[in-house]
């Protein structure tokens, strides 16, 4: 369906289950385009097996998969989805789940995966095996208010340090100086479970590279964060910076550098982050002018606990704080 109205509108389910095999959807090269998927108010389950909207050559021009509110459950199953000036999938105030089980999600100048759950938090079981979002303004990633897990895989391969870049580029993301929900490669609020594998976090991020605030239970594995990530040091900007880590936290195998200020920044003033592990990673130069603190950990505030290793691993230029 290249017609430009609903592939598919599901609205206003109270229970019992919709189960749909596949989906081919998207623009035509005139530029006539689907307005995609949409959910709403679904309180029953919801699963698609196939989901194939827009391609490489040809991308939507309207968001792909727009889901909000809703209790259900809803299944994405294996995803091609190619967008161009728009999202790819748009979930808002879902109080339920949404699953996938792996595919790409692919939209330039735009956030290719935009998910803000309910005070009662959307529960993910997302698995994907690569993202890519190049140019725009907002962030490649935004995932907040979620519990569940959020995955990248790429070709799980394993690779030398820094991957393959299997798992999607995000480069070159733009928006409002110093505002955090803005201008970053990810953005993480209050959100869990997330990993990162084989994927590359490049160009010019006016904001940060990745950047998190009251998040738990976090990987980077076999991944680069480089390129100008941030440009005010007043700001705390740099390629990895989190308030407030808590849970369990690894980056193994990655390559991070290219920081403003700081290329790794974690600073906790309340929770507990049970145990961050650096291995076998490597930390380039962060910026020769504006560039302070290589890794800077800090736990600040009584009750707050960050336990911290680092092992295997190469630091260049300039010093590391904890």
């Amino acid at each position: 369906n290249t017609a430009a109205q609903r592939a598919v509108n599901i609205d206003g389910t109270t229970g019992g289950s919709i189960s749909i095999n596949s989906v081919t959807a998207g623009s035509t090269a005139g530029g006539v385009g689907n307005t995609g998927l949409n959910i709403n108010n679904a309180a029953g389950n919801v699963t698609f097996t196939t989901l194939n909207l827009g391609t490489s050559g040809t991308r939507m021009t309207q968001p792909a998969v727009t889901i909000t509110n809703g209790t259900g459950t809803y299944g994405l199953g294996t995803l091609s989805i190619f967008t161009n000036n728009t999202s790819g999938i748009v979930a808002t105030s879902a109080d339920g789940t949404l699953n996938s089980a792996s595919g790409t999600v692919d939209s330039s100048n735009a956030t290719a995966i935009n998910i803000d759950g309910p005070a009662g938090l959307t529960t993910l079981g997302m698995t994907l095996t690569r993202v890519d979002s190049a140019g725009g303004t907002a962030n490649g990633i935004s995932i907040q208010d979620t519990n569940g897990s959020f995955t990248v895989n790429g070709d799980g391969a394993n690779t030398a340090v820094g991957g393959n870049g299997s798992g999607g580029t995000i480069s070159n993301k733009s928006g409002a100086d110093g505002n955090n929900t803005q201008g970053n490669g990810l953005f993480l609020s209050n959100a869990s479970g997330l990993t990162l594998r084989r994927m590359t976090i490049n160009g010019t991020n006016q904001n940060h590279g990745i950047r998190g605030i009251n998040s738990s239970n976090f990987t980077l594995e076999f991944s680069t964060v480089t390129g100008n990530n941030g440009n005010n040091v007043g700001l705390d900007e740099g390629s990895v910076n989190f308030d407030n880590l808590t849970g369990t936290a690894a980056i193994t195998s990655c390559v991070i550098e290219g920081g403003a200020e700081d290329n790794l920044n974690i600073v906790n003033t309340s929770g507990t982050l049970n145990r961050l592990t650096i291995s076998g990673s490597t930390f380039g130069f962060n910026n020769t002018t504006t560039g302070n603190s290589n890794i800077l950990i800090s736990s600040q505030n009584a009750g707050t606990t960050l336990n911290f290793t680092l092992r295997s691993s190469l630091i260049n230029g300039a010093r590391a704080d904890w």
